[in-house]
């Protein structure tokens, strides 16, 4: 099994810390905040994170002397750094050399396209946003219509809880619950089975389900769900802007 990438995330905010260790917690990164620049500095050294993040106040510290000292340090100069701050510094941190550049509040899909861009660890590159989603769903496949428990939900495809799985190949349509009572309807193709006599430790018994076909429209719906499960329920309690819808 491969094991969440582990990115270090440091500012003053709580709110920030807070948020943004939550939305990547359920984007399947491991997070470590940290309250100051000398803190992230001896903890980068001790586990090589994959990415370090960074929002404009540290204290001890700013980003742009956090990048120096990586840079000059051959145990750190090849981890990534990612800055969040207002968009007007984004010049001032790319000549700097920071990795990626986010602009604050943060837009979810800019988070993923930034993330997916980083670093070689596995898990960084990752072809579809996806979150969990313990949701029932609806397959039809010939006569039969099946009622499942939905695991995690991308805008490639779906993976499902069953007992007994479809067979790989398998060809079905899968109507998946979205907002204010809409569903949204896709072809899908069965491409990976988990039997129940499996290991049962990492992911439970049933079947990962590719999307065949997806239209704009549909892609646009499957994101808007799926960008909702991530952080729909953040965005409601913010008591700064740190995250964007």
């Amino acid at each position: 099994m491969i094991e969440r990438p582990t990115v270090l995330l440091a500012d003053r905010s709580e709110s920030f810390l807070m948020y943004l260790s939550i939305l990547l917690n359920r984007m399947d990164y491991e997070v470590l905040p940290v309250g100051d620049g000398k803190s992230l500095l001896k903890m980068a050294r001790a586990i090589q994170p994959g990415l370090i993040a960074l929002g404009p106040d540290i204290p001890g510290s700013s980003p742009i002397e956090i990048m120096r000292l990586c840079q000059e340090d051959d145990d750190l100069k090849e981890i990534p750094v990612l800055i969040a701050d207002e968009a007007s510094k984004e010049h001032e941190y790319r000549a700097a050399g920071c990795s990626a550049f986010l602009a604050k509040p943060i837009e979810i899909e800019h988070l993923y396209a930034a993330l997916s861009q980083i670093g070689n660890q596995p898990g960084f590159r990752r072809k579809h946003l996806r979150a969990d989603f313990h949701k029932q769903v609806v397959m039809s496949h010939n006569d039969q219509v099946i009622k499942c428990q939905g695991i995690t939900l991308s805008e490639g495809g779906i993976f499902i809880r069953r007992r007994t799985p479809f067979p790989q190949g398998c060809l079905l349509k899968i109507e998946i619950p979205g907002a204010k009572q809409q569903t949204l309807t896709l072809d899908g193709e069965v491409i990976y089975t988990k039997q129940v006599t499996e290991d049962r430790f990492t992911m439970p018994p049933g079947m990962a389900i590719r999307f065949l076909d997806v239209s704009d429209t549909d892609r646009l719906a499957s994101r808007t769900i799926i960008t909702s499960l991530l952080i729909g329920d953040l965005l409601e309690e913010q008591d700064e802007p740190v995250l964007k819808g």
